[in-house]
């Protein structure tokens, strides 16, 4: 089963009729997110659906940020919750995934390429997944029956190299 419509729930379509997986892919996904009501429409989301199907096993993606913000205070209390609700939890800590979400800094990029506007380029490393790639990894874990919480791995890039590699494809 499958809960969600975004780039996530997307690269996640092929479970979508498998009563032996939860995945809720409709959470909270701007990492810069402060508003307090979207916060709370995940929370209420996940009330209502952790109840849902509980044999199979249930999938929450998170964040491997360790930044001290609202969002990734949000995304560990939700983790808390999960794991009283649910004995079957597989919770996936993800870095930037790049899809369609127009919060994540590759796309907020291209967007500025593309209205040539000028972007601060700041000077650290950022961990990106491809969606493919994304899926690849959820696949893996599914099909070994994992359950607990992992940390997803992406390419360690900075800001630079991934604004140039957009410049280049744009050009």
């Amino acid at each position: 089963m499958l809960i969600g419509t975004g780039s996530l729930a997307r690269a996640c379509k092929e479970w979508a009729d498998d009563d032996s997986v939860l995945i809720c892919a409709a959470g909270v996904s701007n990492p810069l997110c402060t508003n307090s009501a979207e916060f709370s429409r995940e929370h209420i989301l996940l009330d209502k659906v952790v109840k849902k199907n509980p044999e199979a096993t249930f999938v929450y993606f998170s964040t491997t940020s360790t930044r001290d913000s609202a969002y990734v205070t949000h995304k560990r209390a939700i983790e808390g919750l999960l794991k009283l609700a649910r004995p079957k939890l597989l919770i996936l800590r993800l870095p930037v995934v790049w899809g369609s979400n127009p919060y994540i800094f590759p796309n907020v990029f291209a967007a500025a390429i593309a209205s040539r506007r000028e972007v601060v380029l700041q000077e650290t490393t950022r961990e990106l997944l491809s969606t493919s790639e994304f899926r690849n990894q959820l696949a893996t874990f599914l099909t070994n029956d994992l359950t607990g919480t992992f940390v997803v791995r992406g390419e360690t890039v900075t800001p630079r190299q991934v604004y140039m590699r957009i410049w280049d494809a744009h050009q």
